[in-house]
């Protein structure tokens, strides 16, 4: 549950902008397109760089129906919640003050948004490793993870002390459980001098 909590908000932070990055991926198959007629190099090469373009496209797309329809699942109050953090950008302060509410009730609801988000996601079959396999490969997915996963590590969890709480509170621990193994993991072993 832990990484689909990481690719969750992945995805929800990448969905505002996941327009642009097809069209973008659809100018890059023009330009190739277009260097391709009077491309003097092994057209294998171009229609494979074309092709590659063209399954990026492809999986921008489905995550982009994949977020549409999970968060239709969340109900509405929660669902509000994530439109103004991901899809507006706003900070939970600016959120509250949206909303008419108070921040702690903002942190409760996004708590049970996510909660909501990420249910929906493995019930629909989109769990941490269907979108690692899909999406882990993909340049701007794969930075934006490594992102989401340094900032939930770096921030504490905004959310009440009460047990409403106490299931993404758990998740943030393993998820910063998990790193540190990583990291230390991946440390050269270091030998002093004189020991």
């Amino acid at each position: 549950m832990v990484q689909t909590v990481v690719w969750s908000k992945t995805i929800l932070t990448a969905y505002p902008n996941l327009e642009q990055y097809a069209a973008r991926l659809d100018k890059c198959m023009q330009a190739l397109a277009c260097k391709g007629l009077g491309h003097s190099g092994d057209p294998m090469e171009l229609i494979g760089k074309m092709m590659q373009l063209n399954v990026r496209k492809e999986t921008v797309v489905n995550v982009y129906v994949i977020v549409t329809q999970t968060l239709e699942k969340v109900k509405p109050q929660y669902r509000e919640i994530l439109e103004c953090k991901y899809g507006r950008g706003m900070r939970f302060a600016q959120i509250a003050e949206h909303l008419q509410v108070c921040l702690r009730t903002v942190f409760r609801r996004y708590q049970c948004a996510m909660e909501q988000f990420v249910q929906a996601l493995e019930r629909s079959g989109y769990g941490a490793q269907w979108l690692s396999e899909r999406l882990g490969d993909d340049p701007m997915f794969a930075k934006l993870h490594d992102r989401v996963q340094e900032r939930m590590l770096s921030e504490e969890a905004p959310y009440p002390a009460d047990g409403s709480a106490q299931t993404l509170e758990q998740v943030m621990r393993d998820i910063r459980s998990v790193v540190r193994e990583k990291r230390q993991a991946t440390q050269p072993i270091r030998i002093q001098a004189g020991a």
